[in-house]
C-alpha cells in the first residue's frame, strides 16, 4: 500500500510540473512548397522566395521549401541577381502537405509564368498551351487563334475550335485538348489562322493561304506552343513538359 502511494505522489508531481500555467506544450505544424522548372533552352537561374526572401534557387530540377502551417504570403520567383519577376502567387500553407508549382522560364523564347497543372491525360489525346510570341510585324497586343485539323488523305481542312483572347508575349491560362491519332492511326496535324478579335477577320500574313502549322507531336502528352514569326512569317514549336 506504501508503494502504491509513493507511486500515485510521484505521478502527481509529475502532472503538476508538466502543466504548469503558460507551459501547455505546443504543437507546431508544417507544409512545404516544391518547386519545378520546365525543361525550356535559355532558362535561367531562379530565386525562390517567400514574403521578398530568398529561400532557395535553382535553374533545372526540383526543390522543396519548408514552411509553418497556416501562414499566408507571397511566394515568387526571379531570375537571380535581379529582381526580374518571372511568376508570383499568394498562397496559404497546407498543414503536412504540399504545393507543387511548374516553373516556365525561358530568356530564348522570352517566355516566363506558371505552367498550368494537367491531372490527366489519355493515351489517345494531346494537351496544349500556348505562348504568343509574335514580332513587332503584327501591330496587335491581343489576338484570336483558329484551329483547324489537317485530315488525310486529300488533306481536308476540319475547324475545331478558336482560342479567344490571346495576350502576345504571354503564355495563355487555356489548356486546350485535341485527338492525337487518326482512325489510320497517323499523327493529326494540326493549323491555325490568326485572327482580329475586333472584325473577326483572318489577319494577312506575308504569304499565301494564310494558315501555317500550328502543332504536330508524335506523341500524346502535354505540350507548351512557341507561336512565333519571322517578318511576320508564321512558325510555331512544340515543346514537351
Amino acid at each position: 500500500m506504501k508503494s502504491k502511494n509513493v507511486l500515485i505522489l510521484i505521478v502527481s508531481l509529475i502532472v503538476v510540473m508538466s502543466c504548469r500555467k503558460g507551459e501547455m506544450p505546443t504543437h507546431k505544424y508544417f507544409g512545404s512548397v516544391s518547386s519545378t522548372v520546365a525543361n525550356l533552352p535559355g532558362t535561367p537561374m531562379i530565386n525562390i522566395k517567400w514574403n521578398g526572401v530568398v529561400m532557395d534557387s535553382l535553374m533545372s530540377g526540383v526543390r522543396s521549401i519548408t514552411l509553418p502551417a497556416g501562414q499566408s504570403g507571397k511566394l515568387s520567383y526571379t531570375v537571380a541577381g535581379s529582381n526580374d519577376l518571372i511568376a508570383d502567387t499568394v498562397i496559404t500553407v497546407p498543414m503536412n502537405n504540399t504545393l507543387s508549382f511548374k516553373i516556365l522560364a525561358s530568356t530564348t523564347l522570352g517566355m516566363s509564368g506558371f505552367a498550368v497543372p494537367v491531372m490527366d491525360i489519355s493515351p489517345d489525346s494531346i494537351k496544349l498551351q500556348v505562348y504568343c510570341n509574335l514580332s513587332d510585324y503584327y501591330k496587335y497586343s491581343t489576338i484570336d487563334l483558329k484551329i483547324i485539323s489537317i485530315r488525310q488523305p486529300g488533306n481536308v481542312f476540319v475547324d475545331e475550335l478558336v482560342v479567344k483572347g490571346l495576350k502576345n508575349k504571354h503564355l495563355s491560362s487555356e489548356i486546350i485538348t485535341f485527338k492525337h491519332k487518326d482512325d489510320r492511326g497517323a499523327a493529326i496535324s494540326y493549323g491555325a489562322y490568326l485572327i482580329d478579335p475586333a472584325t473577326n477577320e483572318v489577319i494577312p500574313t506575308p504569304k499565301s493561304p494564310y494558315y501555317f502549322l500550328f502543332a504536330r507531336p508524335q506523341y500524346p502528352g502535354f505540350y507548351i506552343v512557341n507561336l512565333t514569326d519571322r517578318s511576320g512569317t508564321m512558325a510555331s514549336s512544340v515543346i514537351g513538359l
